[in-house]
Formats: structure tokens, C-alpha cells, sequence
């Protein structure tokens, strides 16, 4: 595993959040979505209607929360802002995932 140890405690903290806005998280996605955020490298797959879509927002999400949360060493010289980049087998597939960051205000809140 080749995730910084900062990176990590700022990841796993975050891991057990829900994104407003999106429907709760099943086991299988929840499961996917930790290790997505711990590990240097995830493939998420499976048949349409299980949900992939949902968990890559899920996970872009949270991933901007996580960059924002990361202490001032991963900004750099220049003090870079955090970014995100989403990749997609096709235009269509990045335009969804796009599309419900830009139809819903997007934000994270702890899950009690």
C-alpha cells in the first residue's frame, strides 16, 4: 500500500460519512467506498443498476473533503488547491457522475 500514513487517518475518519443528498450506501458499496479510500489503486465493477455510478460520486465526494482536510504539506510551494480528476470509459459516464455533483449541492455529514 503506498498511501501516506497523514493521508490514511484523514481517509479513515472520513470513511464511515454519507453524502447528503445521495440515497444511503449499501454493505457492498460502503465496503467499496473504504477501500477505495485507503488503497492506492480500486476497481469498482459489476452488472448495470448495482450502484457503481452512486459510489463513484459517493467517492469524488468524499475525496474532495478529504483533500480539503489534508494538512498544509500536501499543497506544495506554490499552494496548490486540492483537485479532483474523474475518468470514465466514455463522455456519458463522467457527464453523470458531473451531473449530480451539479443538480445537488453535494456535502458531507457525519453518519450517527
Amino acid at each position: 500500500m503506498c498511501v501516506d500514513a497523514d493521508y490514511l487517518s484523514v481517509a479513515v475518519r472520513w470513511s464511515n460519512h454519507e453524502v447528503a443528498g445521495l440515497c444511503a450506501a449499501n454493505d457492498v458499496q460502503q465496503a467499496a467506498v473504504k477501500h477505495a479510500l485507503v488503497n492506492s489503486f480500486s476497481l469498482i465493477q459489476g452488472p448495470p443498476g448495482t450502484g457503481k455510478t452512486l459510489t463513484a460520486v459517493r467517492l469524488a465526494a468524499l475525496f474532495i473533503r478529504i483533500n480539503h482536510s489534508l494538512p498544509a504539506k500536501y499543497r506544495g510551494e506554490l499552494d496548490r488547491k486540492p483537485q479532483l480528476l474523474v475518468c470514465g470509459p466514455s463522455n456519458k459516464s463522467v457527464d453523470v457522475i458531473a451531473s449530480e455533483f451539479t443538480s445537488q449541492r453535494l456535502y458531507i455529514k457525519p453518519k450517527f
